[in-house]
């Protein structure tokens, strides 16, 4: 557009492009935080779901299985 002397027409595409940029970038940044957000709540639930006194596959703390 530039180079055919659409000035304003260059700018108005140029402004669209710069706005769609910023907002996929806040779109990105949501899903992220909701990502990080599922993953602490599933974490948070594993470990208060989970028994720690013994090993995994039946294994306990001294390495005999039982």
């Amino acid at each position: 557009m530039w180079a055919s002397g659409d000035i304003q027409g260059a700018r108005d595409a140029s402004d669209r492009v710069r706005r769609l940029g910023q907002l996929s970038l806040w779109i990105a940044g949501a899903l992220l935080l909701l990502l990080i957000v599922v993953y602490t709540i599933a974490a948070v639930i594993v470990i208060a779901q989970g028994d720690f006194e013994t090993g995994r596959h039946g294994i306990e703390h001294d390495g005999f299985a039982r």
